[in-house]
C-alpha cells in the first residue's frame, strides 16, 4: 500500500517537486537488564546503527512524505540478541478547497514488544518479534470560519510470528467537531469507537474488545508562549470471548480524561506537563484501565548545547485478572551539536516497574549517539 501511493503520485509530480532528507545515528550503549527481568538479568554493551531517509514532496495544495528507518542492534556478550528494526511511514495529504483536505496515512513496523510497551504504558512484557501493518483515512471539513468537523478512520493488524501473543487486528473511527470561541479557546466533542480482535492462541480462545469512548475537549491560550489542552469523559468497553460465547458480553465503564500544559518561559527554557486516564489494549489480551503522567523540560545553555530531561509515571490495571503495576522513569539528555549537521548525545534511562503478582524490577540505560543529518540533501528546487 505504500509503495503504491508512492508510485500513483510520483507519475502526476515533476521531479523538481521532491527532495530527500538522510539520516544516520550510530550509538553505543550499556544496558543493565535488558530483558527487564526481576532476576537472572542479562547485561550488555551494544551498537545501535540507525539509518533513516525523508523522501517528500510539498507543493500548495498537496504534501507527500514517505520515511523509513532502520535499527541494526549488535550485542558484545549476547550476540543471540542481535536484532534489526524497521519503521516506515507514508503520510500523502491534499487541500481539495480551503475548506476541504483529506490525509492518508500507511505504516509499517518490524520490531519486539519489550521496548515500545514500556515506554507506551509501562508495562513489562517478554521481548517477542512482531509485524504492524496500518492505514488511515482522515477528513478536514471547515464548517466556517471558526466551525469545523474531522472525520478518521484507521486500521491495523499485529502479527507475532512465533505464537507468543495472539495476533490482533483493530478496525476504528472517530468523529471531532470543534469550536473557536474566540481567539484564545476552542471547545470540541470526540467519539471513537474501536474493535480490537484477539486471534486464539494454541488452547488460549480469541477475544474481541469493543470500546466507544466519548470526551469533550478544550484548548485555552493563557498568553502567546502558553496553552492547555483538557478533555473528560466516558469509555465504554464490551468484552466477548469464546468462552462465554460470542453472544455473551461483560460490560465496563470507567471516566477518562487528559490535561496538557505547554509552557515556554524564555528563549532558552521550555517545559511541558501532561497526565491522563484511558483505556490500553495489552499485548496478551487484555484490556487495561491505564493512568499516566508525564513530564519534559528543555533547557539551552547555548545555541550548540541543550539539556532535557523525561519523567513518566504509569499505572494499569488490568481487567479480568490481569496483572496490575506501577512504573517509573527518568531519562535526562544532554545534545551539542559538533556543526551544521552534526551532533553529539549522552544519555542515560532508569525505569522502575512494580506489579502486584511478580517481584519488582528495573533497568539502567547509559549510551552515547552520532547523530548526522542532511534536512534536503538532494532537492531540485
Amino acid at each position: 500500500m505504500i509503495c503504491l501511493v508512492i508510485i500513483v503520485f510520483t507519475r502526476t509530480a515533476g521531479a523538481q517537486d521532491w527532495y530527500l532528507s538522510p539520516r544516520i545515528e550510530a550509538t553505543g550503549e550499556y544496558n543493565s537488564n535488558i530483558l527487564f527481568t526481576s532476576d537472572n538479568k542479562v547485561s550488555d554493551y551494544f551498537t545501535h546503527l540507525r539509518p533513516a531517509f525523508d523522501l517528500a514532496r510539498d507543493t500548495e495544495q498537496t504534501q507527500l512524505h514517505f520515511n523509513t528507518a532502520m535499527n541494526a542492534e549488535m550485542h558484545v556478550l549476547h550476540p543471540d540478541l542481535d536484532t534489526v528494526e524497521n519503521d516506515s511511514q507514508v503520510v500523502l495529504m491534499h487541500q481539495w478547497s480551503p475548506r476541504l483536505s483529506n490525509t492518508f496515512s500507511g505504516t509499517f513496523a518490524h520490531d519486539e514488544t519489550l521496548n515500545q510497551e514500556l515506554l507506551a504504558a509501562g508495562l513489562v512484557t517478554r521481548r517477542v518479534e512482531r509485524y504492524s501493518f496500518g492505514s488511515g483515512l482522515t477528513s478536514d471539513y471547515a464548517l466556517s470560519e471558526t466551525k469545523k468537523l474531522s472525520v478518521g478512520v484507521n486500521m491495523a493488524d499485529t502479527i507475532y510470528p512465533g505464537g507468543e501473543y495472539p495476533d490482533l487486528q483493530v478496525l476504528a473511527g472517530r468523529i471531532n467537531p470543534s469550536w473557536q470561541i474566540n481567539p484564545y479557546n476552542t471547545v470540541g466533542m470526540l467519539a471513537d469507537y474501536s474493535v480490537a480482535d484477539y486471534k486464539s492462541v494454541g488452547s488460549t480462545p480469541g477475544l474481541t474488545n469493543r470500546t466507544l469512548a466519548t470526551s469533550l475537549t478544550w484548548r485555552h491560550y493563557l498568553s502567546e508562549t502558553t496553552f492547555f489542552d483538557a478533555s473528560g469523559g466516558l469509555n465504554t468497553a464490551w468484552v466477548e470471548n469464546e468462552t462465554l460465547g460470542f453472544g455473551r458480553q461483560s460490560t465496563s465503564e470507567n471516566i477518562i480524561g487528559s490535561f496538557s500544559l505547554s509552557k515556554t518561559w524564555t528563549d532558552r527554557f521550555s517545559t511541558t506537563f501532561a497526565a491522563g486516564r484511558d483505556q490500553y489494549n495489552t499485548v496478551n489480551a487484555q484490556s487495561s484501565e491505564h493512568a499516566f503522567i508525564r513530564a519534559n523540560a528543555g533547557y539551552k545553555f547555548s545555541e550548540l548545547t541543550v539539556f532535557g530531561i523525561d519523567l513518566g509515571y504509569d499505572s494499569n490495571v488490568q481487567d479480568g485478572g490481569g496483572t496490575n503495576s506501577d512504573s517509573f522513569r527518568i531519562a535526562p539528555t544532554l545534545t551539542r551539536r559538533i556543526s551544521e549537521r552534526l551532533s553529539l548525545t549522552f544519555g542515560t534511562a532508569y525505569q522502575y516497574v512494580a506489579e502486584d503478582r511478580n517481584a519488582a524490577r528495573d533497568q539502567m540505560r547509559v549510551w552515547v549517539s552520532l547523530v548526522y543529518d542532511w534536512p534536503r540533501a538532494l532537492a531540485n528546487h
